[in-house]
């Protein structure tokens, strides 16, 4: 779990060779494990374990590598809304929806005007099984 900073005022400063994977940040969500996870615009996303960030783009998995929201479901599920789709991460691999019509993602513009509420619960409803392709 990360700890707060110290009393003492002390702060610590991340460049991008140390840091997180870009400078800018599109949404911050906690996992399970107390690690905080940064989206970015462009360059996918950062786990931050409290002393050293990790970093994972389409290389590691994620079906895109601009991210602009992360939310965690009911079973330690992170959910990743892309400018290609939505994928879930599982603590090890990344997974794609795949929507009834084929092997395509869920576009973006069926992920954005959703409100994080809204997403919340749709996100409830596909990790339950009841979207076809998320198993």
């Amino acid at each position: 779990m990360i700890q707060s900073l110290n009393r003492t005022g002390t702060w610590q400063t991340y460049s991008m060779a140390d840091g997180p994977a870009g400078l800018h940040i599109e949404h911050i969500a906690e996992d399970s494990e107390g690690c905080l996870w940064f989206a970015t615009r462009d360059n996918g996303v950062s786990r931050f374990d409290g002393d050293m960030f990790e970093s994972f783009t389409r290389q590691d998995g994620l079906i895109h590598d601009s991210v602009y929201f992360v939310s965690k479901d009911s079973r330690d599920r992170l959910w990743f809304g892309t400018l290609n789709g939505v994928c879930w991460y599982d603590g090890s691999d990344f997974h794609h929806i795949r929507t009834v019509m084929g092997s395509a993602s869920l576009p973006l513009p069926m992920v954005c005007p959703i409100r994080q509420s809204e997403l919340c619960s749709r996100i409830a409803s596909i990790s339950s099984g009841s979207l076809p392709g998320t198993a």
